[in-house]
């Protein structure tokens, strides 16, 4: 799949995510943890939860649904 991403992302440690079409690469350590991730079609993510996150929408959308309320 050709990606958006730089040399300098796709260069990092590949991610793997059950979602078909996808390009996924990681940084992490004991104190972070970044993932790039790119979806060739629209996906769909089962109910989960993370510790504090922040999201970057570089093209398209997302919608996310936090405590029932959905924002797009």
């Amino acid at each position: 799949m050709k990606t958006i991403f730089p040399d300098v992302i796709t260069n990092l440690q590949e991610a793997i995510i059950p979602f078909g079409e996808a390009a996924a690469f990681i940084s992490q350590s004991s104190d972070h943890q970044v993932v790039f991730m790119e979806f060739a079609k629209e996906v769909e993510m089962a109910e989960h939860s993370h510790e504090v996150q922040v999201g970057f929408v570089l093209k398209g959308r997302i919608v996310l649904t936090i405590n029932g309320d959905s924002k797009v």
